[in-house]
């Protein structure tokens, strides 16, 4: 098992396009979302493509929220998605699986909503 990287971009990519499309390219904060952060997962985290934590956003507000302005986004996004998914994301973050046990068919049918998970 395990992602090769062609697969990685792959799932980037529809990743981007399958969340932007399913928010009208409209950014939580406000604006033309023209990209989706991936919302307390970094790029070797297992929970890099769960769907929940993709935010759409502008490129200035995504830019801003890796900058000096992420503790005010990231409390305007609490706010707005509440409690409940923040729980979720913080449970999805505790489970443990290696990179290399990742099944790109599970992830892919997951960003396309033919699965509720991927882990």
């Amino acid at each position: 098992m395990g992602i090769t990287p062609k697969q990685e971009s792959e799932l980037d990519r529809l990743y981007q396009t399958t969340l932007l499309a399913k928010s009208g390219e409209r950014s939580l904060l406000g604006g033309r979302a023209t990209v989706v952060h991936h919302f307390k997962a970094g790029r070797y985290n297992s929970i890099r493509w769960f769907v929940p934590i993709g935010i759409p956003l502008t490129q200035t507000q995504h830019t801003n929220i890796h900058g000096s302005g992420a503790k005010f986004l990231e409390t305007r996004i609490y706010k707005l998605l509440g409690k409940k998914w923040l729980g979720s994301v913080e449970r999805q973050r505790n489970i443990i699986i290696k990179t290399s046990d990742l099944d790109y068919e599970k992830i892919k049918a997951h960003i396309l909503g033919e699965r509720e998970n991927y882990v």
